[in-house]
């Protein structure tokens, strides 16, 4: 297993690599001038040039690649253009509102896809089994952003149970914490609630169908047993991967449901960076999510080696 999580690390390192150096061209890429935005609309050219001086953008390209590549590894990640802060204090400010979005949106569009793709694999072409399709069809054909107003104007707005905007930290209360995360949470869950019913409905399917599964009915065990111990590891192998694939997408997503909410995490951060056209952020964030979701697909391609031990042979 060590050598196999060896093998996925050295596999993201050419990643990050192609990544940083996008995220270094964003800067000759995004229409305007870095130093116009550090030294203001109105400055003088003098005081321009100056600006540009003290930011090493006068010097080449490779030379100030390689100067921004030292800076990450020693973990500087650059200064604001427009507040004058560090980025790291700014990324470090608004990451816990994402995290915490994530984390609780996983969480339940993991449960609610399995036991939703458990229940319609186990009653196979019945009404249940066409009720539970049509619903996660409607959940992945939905705008997250959709789903959203919806659940603020009818349960923030209309039965007041849950704030509509904002983020209270964990620290402050986990009651008033997760209040603010259950509406953004469930919006930004759906999709991935969604298409996980529909991988473990497709797993159960086709591992109910297998000999062995057949074999073990036929000596009459209990159907729990034959689902709960004979079932459910096999069938959870692709939809760990769709698991791991939406992790990463929830990252994305957050930009949109962070605004409907206004939630100052990551994706209001990026957003916000882009308008002001503030790159050092925005290469920042780029860096930071890739990292993220390297992560995230590291401990996938575990989970997958644990559910499918031929993986760890490759």
């Amino acid at each position: 297993m060590l050598i196999f999580i060896l093998k996925r690390i050295l596999a993201a390192i050419p990643v990050l690599f192609i990544v940083t150096l996008i995220a270094f061209s964003l800067i000759y890429m995004i229409p305007g001038d870095a130093a116009i935005v550090a030294a203001g609309e109105n400055a003088s050219q003098e005081r321009i040039e100056q600006v540009r001086e003290q930011m090493g953008l006068n010097r080449p390209a490779i030379v100030q690649y390689f100067v921004w590549i030292g800076d990450l590894l020693t973990g500087n990640l650059g200064v604001s253009l427009i507040s004058g802060h560090t980025n790291a204090e700014m990324i470090a400010n608004a990451l816990p509102v994402t995290v915490s979005l994530a984390l609780i949106a996983l969480t339940w569009s993991l449960i609610a896809g399995v036991l939703i793709g458990t229940f319609a694999g186990l009653n196979r072409d019945s009404w249940i089994d066409r009720t539970l399709t049509a619903l996660t069809t409607f959940g992945l054909a939905v705008p997250t952003f959709w789903i959203g107003l919806i659940l603020v104007v009818t349960f923030a707005l209309q039965f007041r149970m849950f704030p509509a905007t904002g983020f209270t930290p964990i620290t402050e209360g986990v009651g008033p914490w997760l209040s603010h995360l259950v509406l953004p949470a469930l919006a930004l869950g759906t999709t991935t609630a969604a298409e996980i019913a529909r991988q473990t409905r497709a797993g159960m399917i086709d591992v109910l169908e297998q000999d062995y599964i057949r074999t073990a009915t036929a000596k009459g065990l209990p159907r729990w047993i034959v689902v709960g111990k004979h079932t459910t590891k096999n069938a959870a192998i692709p939809v760990v991967t769709v698991f791991g694939l939406q992790a990463a997408a929830l990252i994305g997503g957050s930009v949109i449901i962070e605004q409907v909410f206004a939630m100052p995490g990551l994706g209001s951060l990026a957003l916000r960076s882009i308008i002001e056209r503030d790159f050092p952020v925005i290469q920042a964030f780029v860096v930071v999510v890739t990292l993220f979701v390297l992560v995230i697909n590291l401990l996938v391609d575990i989970s997958y080696a644990y559910f499918n031990p031929k993986v760890r042979q490759s």
